[in-house]
């Protein structure tokens, strides 16, 4: 029988029909001819268990019948190699337990020992190990819960700039079950820890910026963006004629008609008029 079995009733009758009774390990009697036997009680090993009964010669003479009950343990069950909380997107860990010869089952576990966070999902899941020899089987729990990550996101503001005052504004845009903990802004000269940062940039072209939030459960993701600052132009012009004359006064735009896409000429009578002049 097995250590961890329920315990069971044992009966004897005697040959001349005189009431008897039992002794041993893990033995309870509860009547003439009657006991309970439990394993736990009697512990691991082979016990032998007496049943006694009286001589009908009625000079107090006792007879004995012994009988050997062995009671199997496998062990108690410790499960190694998990921690109690991982992040979604932490790596899987190997999963060991002791007696070894077992198995695992649960979400999360792919035979024959490996716990992968993402394929458990978010929550609080139960690792199971089970060892069977013959009759008998022992089995151990271990809890483990899975966090969450952040679903990290910003939008940038304001890409043009004259590269002396005017910064881009970065916008976070990070949705999270958990309350975010910290936020790490990487730009080319510094790292930023605000929620919604500024940064002047002091040339144009293209720029990389990358955005890791933390949870309070130490759960991370990052997003990381290529976008291109523009350079505001300067606008400048030089004129002809200043005299009021019949001759018109005429504008010409200094700046590099390579990087113009469009110009636009206000006059002080309201007058607009388009194009380089």
């Amino acid at each position: 029988t097995c250590i961890d079995s329920e315990p069971f009733t044992i009966t004897g009758t005697s040959t001349n029909g005189l009431p008897g009774g039992f002794y041993g390990n893990g033995i309870d009697s509860i009547a003439p001819d009657q006991a309970i036997f439990n394993p736990s009680i009697a512990g691991e090993g082979t016990h032998s268990i007496t049943y006694w009964y009286p001589h009908e010669d009625d000079e107090g003479t006792i007879l004995t019948i012994n009988r050997s009950v062995t009671v199997d343990s496998l062990g108690i069950v410790e499960i190694s190699g998990l921690m109690d909380a991982y992040c979604l997107n932490d790596i899987a860990a190997e999963v060991m337990a002791a007696p070894s010869g077992g198995g695992f089952s649960g979400n999360g576990i792919v035979p024959p020992n490996m716990f992968y966070p993402n394929l458990a999902g978010v929550g609080t899941h139960t690792i199971t190990y089970t060892k069977t020899e013959g009759v008998c089987s022992i089995s151990g729990q271990f809890e483990v819960a899975v966090n969450p990550m952040p679903n990290v996101n910003f939008s940038i503001e304001g890409l043009c700039s004259d590269l002396l005052t005017d910064s881009i504004e970065f916008i976070n845009r990070t949705e999270s079950v958990d309350e975010v903990s910290t936020w790490e802004w990487v730009f080319p000269t510094v790292t930023l820890f605000d929620k919604d940062p500024r940064y002047l940039y002091t040339t144009s072209g293209l720029k990389i910026v990358t955005l890791k939030a933390t949870t309070n459960n130490g759960c991370s993701s990052e997003m990381e963006r290529n976008f291109t600052v523009g350079l505001v132009p300067r606008a400048n012009f030089t004129w002809q004629n200043e005299c009021l004359t019949d001759s018109p006064t005429r504008f010409t735009s200094t700046n590099d008609p390579s990087i113009i896409d469009s110009y636009q000429w206000v006059f002080e009578d309201g007058t607009l008029l388009d194009g380089r002049l």
